[in-house]
């Protein structure tokens, strides 16, 4: 199962692979980035690679990249993404998976995952993203991700704008690739009862995600449609399995909620203005109402977008640096500060942002921790809550 988008990849294809291992088969996931492990990126049946595995997967495909790049000079250099993907697929090779889920790292048509040949391609929301990568238009974008659609394998995807909805129908002909595009093929809506999908020949009701929100549950039910291609021994998974599989779901830093004897928290990596608004969304969902907000964000992004959205639902926002080269500088923080005096402060160090020593009694009852992954890794440091 082979996985491109610009948001929600990471949720739906740990979806996917929750509920094929609810199926009863052995799975492996291959997700980026990572919070605090580059183990993070491997797992099995939701079991992060341990520490010895992990080295021998690197062992195994050390001497295949150096016999590699020595035989052509040319062609440069094997990077870390590159040769994690290796490690994945051979580690999930000799664990004798039954499948494998490889979520894409940028794009999608160059990427390195795209040597896989997969039963079902997934292409999640897209958005104008690394423009100067994959291109200046969200048409661009679409040909960008839909290069991973393959001859004659079916595609599950969002649908996206206009141009490209285009893009992506056009390349599925070529590729003679069969398309289930949400609300064209395939629609999804809201009970009472939880999310109900209609495609095809199947209904499936009753799904509930773990984590709230309208993307939560539109990213679930592209994972249902997508294991609903499947087809083999006990294939496509059962409804009951799929209903398991999403229930399971829970990520690291997506709308992750800590209560811990420091406080109450929610961590995510929402850090654009599109996933910001997703976020606000959720917190309203789950009742929690004018929180304390920690944010971090790196240079590249649209900070003061970003800022002025959250000082307008919180009651404080704590703008800090992040561990990460790339992060805002202080002056640019102080800078998206300055709009918002009575709400917006910037200090220049994470720790007395998270845990503030001016704290009082009538500090709200929850913290918003959001913005770089950077900042919601060393935040759940300090929380207690990071295995390495």
């Amino acid at each position: 199962m082979h996985v491109a988008g610009s948001k929600g990849k990471a949720t739906t294809s740990a979806h996917i692979a929750n509920i094929l291992t609810a199926a009863g088969f052995r799975t492996g996931l291959f997700t980026s980035p990572h919070l605090h492990s580059w183990r993070e990126r491997i797992s099995i049946d939701g079991a992060m690679i341990a520490q010895s595995e992990f080295g021998l997967a690197g062992d195994r495909v050390l001497s295949a990249i150096q016999d590699f790049e020595r035989s052509d000079r040319g062609i440069g250099s094997i990077n870390a993404s590159e040769m994690l993907l290796a490690m994945a697929l051979t580690h999930f090779s000799q664990s004798r998976c039954h499948f494998a889920v490889v979520e894409v790292g940028l794009g999608g048509r160059y990427d390195a995952t795209n040597v896989a040949d997969p039963d079902v391609t997934v292409i999640t929301e897209l958005e104008l993203e690394h423009a100067a990568i994959l291109g200046p238009a969200l048409a661009d974008i679409a040909w960008n991700k839909g290069g991973i659609i393959k001859s004659h394998i079916p595609v599950a995807a969002l649908r996206p704008p206009a141009e490209a909805e285009r893009v992506l129908r056009e390349i599925a002909s070529e590729m003679e690739a069969p398309m289930l595009m949400e609300e064209r093929e395939w629609v999804w809506k809201t009970t009472d009862n939880g999310v109900v999908v209609e495609m095809p020949h199947r209904t499936i009701d009753d799904i509930v995600p773990s984590a709230p929100g309208r993307h939560q549950r539109q990213n679930a039910a592209l994972a249902a449609v997508a294991v609903s291609q499947l087809e083999g021994a006990n294939l496509p998974p059962s409804d009951d399995a799929i209903r398991t599989g999403i229930r399971r779901t829970r990520l690291l830093g997506h709308f992750e909620i800590a209560e811990t004897d420091r406080g109450n928290f929610v961590l995510d990596v929402a850090h654009t203005p599109q996933s910001i608004d997703l976020l606000i969304q959720a917190l309203q969902e789950v009742g929690i109402a004018r929180p304390r907000v920690v944010a971090g964000l790196l240079n590249d992004k649209e900070i003061d977008d970003i800022v002025g959205k959250l000082a307008a639902v919180a009651s404080s926002v704590t703008l800090t640096p992040v561990r990460s080269p790339r992060s805002a500088s202080l002056e640019q923080i102080v800078r998206a500060a300055a709009p918002w005096p009575s709400v917006v402060r910037a200090v220049s160090q994470m720790s007395s942002a998270l845990f503030p020593a001016d704290s009082q009694t009538d500090e709200p009852d929850w913290t918003v921790v959001t913005g770089s992954s950077a900042l919601v890794a060393e935040s759940r440091e300090r929380l207690g809550l990071a295995e390495r």
